[in-house]
Formats: C-alpha cells, structure tokens, sequence
C-alpha cells in the first residue's frame, strides 16, 4: 500500500488526496441512491490507477467477509491479524504504509453490524431488475448498499464515518467486495437476456435533487455520467473478478483457507476454524435438506502432520487434486486485464500467534476517533456524558450455578433465575424481541455489555462506548460514559442509542427534573447540553466520576454514588415494541 509522505509546503500525499474524495459533499451523489455502484467503481478505478503508478501491474484485492461471518467468532478471523489487515480492536500501533508512515486508524470490531452470510448475498443474486438492489427502490433484504453499510458499522471505529471511511485500507477491499457483487449481478442479467448497461434506474428529479440520474455528470469524475459507471468498459477491458471461494468440494485453493462440508472458513489465530452453526435456512440452501442434531455440529480437528480432518476425512494439501492458489493467474493469457483476487495482500510478513490476551480477537475498550465536522480528531473538542442502563435479564438464558437439595443437583434452572420469586417474575416485563442470528452469544460468566451510541444532531461526529452489566441477575445496573461534543461555545444537540450485544434495541427514559430519588420517564433519547451550572458532563471520565460520587472527608474511606443525577437510563427489557413506538 502506497502513502506518498506530504510535502513540506503542506501538500497532501496521494492516498490522502483520494482519500479526500469520499467526503460529505459526495454523500448524496455517491449514497443512497443508484447511483452508489457506479460512483464506486469510478472510485476504486481511480485508486487503482493511482497504485499503479507506484507499483506498476498491482491488482487490488477484494474482501469476501461472508467467509469470516461463517465463523463463530468473526474477529478471530485471520484476516484480522498482521498477515493481512491488522488487528481487529483499538489502534493499529505497528501497521505501516509502503514509505513507513503509520496508518494512524482505530477498529471497534462487532460494535455494530453485522457482517452479510453468504445467504444474505444469494438472495440479491436472485433479483432480475438493477433497481431490484438499490436504493431507493430495493427492500432490505436484497438491497445492496443496506447490506454495505453493515459491514462498515461492524468493523466500527474510522471505517464507520463517512469522512474518514477511507483511511482505513479495508475500505478499498470492501467495496472491491461490493463491486465484485454488483459485477456477478450484472452477469446473471445477461444470463436471463437483460442487458445491464440500459437497466438504468431512474428515481426522477424529485429525489435528492436528481443526483442519481442516469444521464447527469458524476460529481468529482465530471467526464463521466452517472449511467458510464454500468458500462461494460470496466470489466471488459480494466479488471475481472477471481471467483470467491465460498464454496468447495475438497481444497479451499488457499493456505489460509480450510474446507468443511463443503464451506470455505478463514484459519483463525489459534489455527482451525470453528464455524457457526449454519441456519434452518441456510442449511436448505447450501444442503438441500433440514440439519440433524449432529450435522449441525461442524467439529474440526489437526492430525499432527497438519491436515484438517473433517469427520474422519482427511485433506492433505500435497494432493494432485489441490487447487493452487494463483490457479486463475492471467499472466499466461493474452488478456490485459487486471484480475482482482480475494485477500492477496499481506500487510506484514509472518503469521500472528495467539496467545491469550494478546489474541487478535481479544476484547478491549473501545477507542473512539473523536472526530467532529470531518476536521481533525481532538479530544479537547468532546466531553463525557453518564448513561445508564438497566437491564433486565432475558428469557431463556441458563447459567451453571443450580440449587442441591439433598446431595441432588436441580439444573433445570440456575439459582438466579427470576421464576424462584413470584413477586419479582410478575413484576419484570421481558419481551421476545429479535436478535442477530449470528451475533448473539451469551458469556458464560454472566458479563454483558450494552452499547451506546451517540450521533450529533448540530454537528457530524459520532462515539461509542458500553456498560458492563451482570446477565445472571434478574436487573442489573452498568454506567456508559460516552463522548458527546464539548458545548462550552454553543450548545449540543445529540442522540443517543443503546443496544445488546444480541442488537436488542433498549428504551431511552429521561431524567424527571426534581424528582428524589430520580425517576425516569420514557423520551426520544434526543438531548440539548448546555454549559448552565450544575453540568452533567465531565472534561474526563475521571472528572466525571469525582463529581458523581461522595469520596467523603476521610481518606480511604468508602465512595457513594448518592450525588449522582445521570440524564438517560436505557431501559433493556428485550420488549417486543421499538423504542419510538414506546414513547
């Protein structure tokens, strides 16, 4: 990866400059609308073109995160390590560019999400009609920049803005991603006799301004219009695709890839892949029938020589059948396009052990980029506002801590299960909501978090942060201290959200002014934050939290929170009914 150091006289380097590009006055010509693919493949045509200057010939890869979403747990994904892209969590200290600039970029993986499956893109391979994919025409399912905003909330930190999306090299993979959809897309068009370069979807002049008009000038690539992006210049006479190896009989083509029952699975820190459980859905598309108990359970193991064994099959790379690697090279071909190959660009040499707390998936606080009005990021610009979250605990969960009663151990239920007092059971209300089929994972220990976001509303900057909360006990109480921008000068306008690490939505309740003890009343979560005295934000966590808890006159003594007045409590109680309906 180039980044050409900026001159002296303040120019900027070349990545910055592209990078640059993707900025707030590109939102709605390049965003929602149709007009996203093309406006896209301009884009990472222009940053090819650009690599190629440093490096003549280099092809940039695509990230097929479909892959990494069939594990159990995603972040540990080797694709998260210094082989490829960095870690998943926190500060990428050591990643360099070519020249050995840092690249200075934050992650926040599994805050938000979640990645697409392989079923999610099968599905928009089933629509017949481009506007059957895009914005504004598509439903949710099979519209493809919904599912594309998914994968940038999932990695979180500067791929989750739009003004610094770009600074993150992921971006360039994932929308190499994107583009290699919409491209199999556009083939299966041909396929049924629809010619995808006059498939143009027209929303008219009366959605955002006509912006995303076929015939109109794209904004930045003026020589071009909107319905150039959907020729087939491109992928005749630029680049093509290498096809994804999502699906195998045998050998994945790639030493970082493991087939199991007929699955591609990214290798993990640790080695093996685990893989998910797959759906009831999933399994009657990739099998064709319902699962069993036991086919569900995709166990994997290493026989001492290295070979992954798979139910009792044993795959030995040295194989005549195996697939090499660079099995779809073009050099030999009188083709001079480009082939763009999944993952083919290692960030570091050398492979990432892991090894405990230091494993590429391991937890970590999250670290924001506090960035306001795509200016720099300064901390000095934000303050800390307390949140609070009460969570109650949801149905079905079950804990290894049981009641004995002479000498025989009770372990339908855990001794912190509500339904032991008919008072406490009658008095929570639990909902059914919904949850992340692949995103929800109890921790057997019992702590949870429940995650904050805060978007400006009089300003464009957003931060996350979470509260740890005790998924044994029947309620629970955690504290979220989240950035929101400093109102010193004017005051700020801000949003706030909380969810589960399920995505259960959890109801904002305000603060009653006067009331003793505080009680809370449903709101929008919507705050104005002056500067009046008392506040009840802090410069620092650490102020916040003297000015919130009684440290007394002795030294040593025991803290009290009694001085505390937190704003919003998010009430977590899985309700079946959204937040807005609630208020």
């Amino acid at each position: 990866m180039f980044k050409q150091v900026a001159g002296s006289d303040g120019t900027l380097s070349m990545y910055d400059a592209i990078a640059g590009i993707h900025n707030g006055n590109i939102a709605r010509t390049a965003h929602i609308g149709p007009n996203f693919l093309p406006w896209h493949r301009l884009y990472l045509y222009t940053f090819e073109n650009a690599l190629h200057e440093v490096m003549p010939g280099v092809i940039l890869p695509y990230w097929d995160c479909t892959l990494d979403q069939g594990l159990e747990t995603p972040k540990l994904s080797t694709f998260f390590t210094k082989t490829f892209l960095g870690k998943a969590k926190g500060k990428l200290k050591k990643a360099k560019y070519g020249d050995g600039s840092l690249w200075n970029i934050v992650r926040n993986i599994e805050t938000g999400g979640p990645l697409p499956s392989r079923l999610d893109i099968a599905k928009i391979l089933t629509r017949n009609r481009t506007r059957d994919i895009v914005v504004p025409f598509a439903n949710a399912p099979y519209n493809l920049e919904y599912l594309h905003n998914g994968i940038h909330t999932y990695i979180g930190g500067h791929l989750s803005t739009l003004e610094k999306a770009t600074m993150d090299p992921i971006f360039f993979l994932l929308h190499c991603f994107i583009d290699y959809i919409f491209e199999k897309f556009r083939q299966r068009q041909k396929s049924l006799g629809i010619d995808p370069t006059i498939d143009l979807p027209d929303p008219g002049d009366q959605y955002l301004g006509g912006l995303h008009r076929p015939t109109l000038n794209m904004l930045v690539f003026e020589n071009y219009t909107n319905a150039d992006g959907y020729s087939d210049y491109w992928t005749d006479e630029v680049y093509e695709y290498e096809d994804s190896p999502s699906t195998c009989e045998k050998d994945c083509g790639c030493e970082y890839l493991v087939c199991i029952k007929g699955l591609c699975y990214p290798k993990t820190g640790n080695g093996m892949p685990i893989p998910r459980k797959l759906t009831g859905e999933e399994w009657e598309y990739f099998r064709g029938s319902q699962p069993t108990t036991d086919d569900n359970q995709d166990n994997v193991t290493e026989d001492i020589s290295g070979n992954v064994i798979e139910n009792g099959t044993g795959t030995n790379d040295n194989d005549e059948n195996t697939i090499s690697h660079n099995q779809h090279d073009t050099s030999n071909n009188a083709s001079t396009t480009n082939t763009r190959r999944r993952r083919s660009v290692p960030v570091e040499d050398g492979n990432q052990v892991c090894n405990g707390p230091h494993c590429p998936g391991s937890d970590s606080p999250i670290q924001n980029i506090f960035t306001i009005n795509g200016g720099y990021s300064d901390i000095d610009e934000w303050v800390f506002l307390p949140v609070k979250v009460t969570f109650l605990r949801p149905w079905n969960l079950h804990f290894h801590a049981f009641q004995i009663h002479n000498d025989s151990i009770t372990d339908n239920l855990d001794i912190f299960d509500p339904s032991y007092s008919s008072n406490l059971q009658s008095s929570m209300y639990v909902g059914h909501q919904g949850t992340y089929h692949n995103f929800c994972s109890v921790n057997g220990i019992g702590a949870g978090k429940v995650f904050v976001r805060s978007d400006g509303i009089n300003y464009n900057g957003y931060a996350m942060e979470y509260a740890l909360v005790d998924e044994r006990h029947p309620v629970s109480n955690g504290v979220a201290y989240i950035p929101i921008k400093n109102p010193a000068d004017t005051p700020t306008e801000v949003s706030l959200i909380a969810y589960d690490e399920c995505g259960r939505t959890c109801l904002p309740t305000c603060l009653i002014r006067g009331s003793s003890p505080p009680k809370y009343s449903p709101c929008t979560g919507c705050l104005r934050v002056d500067n009046s005295t008392p506040t009840c934000y802090g410069e620092t966590v650490a102020d916040l939290i003297y000015n919130m808890w009684d440290f007394g006159t002795q030294t040593g003594g025991c803290p009290s929170a009694e001085k505390a007045e937190i704003p919003v409590n998010f009430l977590c109680d899985s309700s079946d009914a959204y937040p807005w309906d609630r208020v």
